[in-house]
């Protein structure tokens, strides 16, 4: 992890050095290394690099590469380095190791526009072509990076976070409506636009060019990208994956910084966990440190058994964060400051603890499972697939499987996977008319301001808002690229970007390596749903790496029980005074008798339902006080 930004004239003015300096000074918090700039003309670069690789100690940024006239600035760790400089034939030319930066240039010189998709890692860069005024840019196939950019007139800015780019008086803090509807609504489904008017994110798996004052934007990968994969046996399936995922653990240990992993107790975390301190103590470096969330009030959340079997695998010093202690808006101020906008996240505030603790016990690298169940993916679209083949016995016994592993209802499993997806929308309307239940739309509507919901023509975009008609998914390979390519998955990366960067901690992410994603699309259901059990395959490759206890477990404990315990200890009053004194701007936006009603409701009955709407009004009130 590391800040960037620039500034791009297209009308040959010279860019303003001090407007980079201040950019950069915002992002301080990103980087470790002083902060470099070059300007040159009507462009200009800045850099502050996060030194977490041996080889990011001999990075050069700004890069310049004299021969081809290019500059470039980088916020990038690549994970198949030696395949590229075998591939791209850079020599060496020192003892020192090539760097990413070395490799992104000359991968750029190489094969032009198309260098992203060869470059496996995490990544955001942008290269100035001197000879023909051209901007590129790039970011990551998932999003684990982020870029932001300013485009109004002649002047285009790009930054690491938003934060940057408010830094130039000449972007302007202007409120984009639109994205506070989407908000308000919990669509997350927009990979470009943010709550600022003419600030936009360059969405994942795309690439960007700038010349003259235009932008064309093209995508250079995508799910569909990934093949079918056909092994002969269930332990090929299970070797593939565990080599796949081993590798993509090893490459996200190199460090040249104490190494940490969350530990959940759960599947993903722990497989994470587990590999990386067998990899740690065969390297005889330092062990693992391990970040946990305990309830000791909240027994329903906690997982403290299963952090303890991983635990006694050996390898790992543990640290322990106490999740009860602390409620949603406990640090609000300090997390919203990182954000740079309203963001949905209700238990961010446990990540943030986690990174703190991280950052006293000296780690600057996490590992992290998160959304590991979004790349194995659990694999119950295989029951909607037995139901359309009629093949009843076996999808009987997957749903009691399933549910008895679970702890779930086969009922509600067979309705849902193997009759609902077949219903025609018609009887769907019968059905929930029948049952009287209110549409979606009528009860987000009653929640807002009315000439707010005229302004951004919220009846018209109702039912893509809150996915309503959406054809549900036939097949299992359907629902997992339809759920892997969701909006929500670079959303909530940004959001722990940004929250671990305030700590200079870089987090990375094995699951959502290229490699193993374009993987667990490939292989048949069967190798995801198997004798009730999900993530099947998953399970059978962590034999030996996992204790059983953790491989063969079934469900997991719900944080959301937490959450009602802490916001209502911790939340509501500051809320409610929070909502008193900053009604007026919130009031705009939000209907707020609607949330009144909400919070008498949760003190007589907490539930997620009246939290929610409390909770995202809260959160935007701040940040219309902080626009202002």
């Amino acid at each position: 992890m590391s800040a960037i930004a620039g500034i791009l004239l297209a009308d040959d003015r010279p860019a303003p050095p001090h407007g980079l300096e201040q950019m950069m000074e915002a992002l301080a918090h990103r980087g470790s290394s002083p902060v470099n700039c070059w300007v040159d003309g009507s462009a200009a670069f800045g850099s502050s690099l996060l030194r977490t690789t041996r080889e990011s100690h001999f990075e050069q940024a700004p890069l310049r590469d004299a021969a081809n006239d290019r500059v470039m600035t980088a916020d990038a760790r690549l994970d198949n380095r030696d395949e590229l400089i075998a591939r791209l034939q850079i020599p060496q030319r020192s003892p020192d190791p090539i760097t990413d930066g070395q490799i992104i240039l000359a991968s750029y010189e190489k094969w032009g526009p198309q260098c992203p998709e060869k470059l496996l890692g995490d990544f955001a860069f942008a290269i100035w072509d001197r000879s023909d005024k051209t901007l590129f840019c790039a970011r990551d196939h998932f999003g684990v990076r982020p870029f932001y950019y300013y485009k109004h007139h002649d002047l285009f800015l790009f930054a690491s976070e938003i934060k940057g780019l408010l830094a130039m008086p000449e972007a302007q803090r202007l409120v984009n409506e639109d994205r506070v509807l989407e908000y308000l609504a919990g669509y997350a489904e927009d990979l470009q636009h943010t709550f600022y008017q003419r600030i936009f994110k360059l969405p994942p798996a795309h690439s960007m060019m700038v010349r003259d004052g235009e932008i064309s934007m093209q995508p250079y990968w995508s799910v569909e990208a990934a093949q079918d994969i056909r092994l002969s046996s269930d332990a090929e399936y299970a070797e593939a994956f565990r080599s796949i995922f081993l590798q993509a653990v090893h490459s996200r240990s190199r460090a040249n910084t104490p190494l940490g992993s969350t530990l959940s107790g759960g599947l993903d975390s722990s497989s994470i966990a587990c590999a990386a301190s067998q990899y740690l103590q065969k390297d005889g470096r330092e062990p693992l440190q391990t970040f946990s969330v305990v309830f000791d009030d909240v027994p329903k959340s906690d997982e403290r058994d299963y952090m303890r079997a991983a635990l006694d695998m050996g390898g790992m010093e543990p640290h322990k964060v106490h999740g009860d202690r602390i409620g949603p808006f406990s640090n609000i101020d300090q997390m919203l400051s990182a954000q740079d906008q309203p963001f949905t996240g209700p238990n961010l505030f446990l990540h943030w603890a986690m990174y703190a603790a991280a950052k006293t016990a000296g780690v600057g690298v996490l590992l992290d499972g998160l959304d590991g169940d979004t790349t194995v993916s659990h694999g119950v679209s295989r029951l909607t697939e037995l139901a359309r083949a009629m093949r009843w016995p076996t999808l009987l016994r997957e749903a009691k499987g399933v549910a008895r592993n679970l702890n779930g209802s086969t009922r509600t499993l067979i309705a849902t996977q193997a009759v609902y997806p077949f219903v025609p929308k018609a009887m769907l309307g019968v059905w929930k008319a029948a049952r009287r239940r209110q549409p979606p739309a009528s009860v987000l509507s009653a929640c807002l301001n009315a000439d707010f919901q005229t302004r951004t023509r919220f009846h018209e975009r109702s039912n893509v808002l809150l996915g309503v008609g959406r054809r549900p998914c036939l097949t299992e390979k359907e629902s997992h690229h339809y759920r892997m390519s969701r909006g929500i998955v670079p959303h909530v990366l940004e959001i722990t970007d940004h929250a671990s960067a305030a700590f200079s901690l870089e987090v990375r992410y094995p699951f959502f390596d290229r490699r193993l994603v374009e993987f667990c699309l490939g292989v048949p259901p069967d190798q995801k749903l198997r004798d009730g059990w999900t993530r099947w395959i998953m399970r059978k490759a962590m034999t030996g790496v996992l204790p059983e206890q953790i491989q063969w477990r079934g469900g997991k404990s719900d944080l959301g029980h937490n959450f009602l315990h802490t916001f209502a200890a911790f939340d509501i009053q500051r809320i409610e005074a929070m909502l008193a004194s900053d009604g007026n701007s919130l009031s705009q936006y939000v209907n707020m008798s609607s949330i009144r009603s909400s919070l008498d409701r949760f003190a007589i009955q907490p539930s997620w339902e009246d939290a929610e709407l409390p909770l995202k009004a809260s959160l935007l009130a701040l940040w219309l006080q902080k626009m202002t």
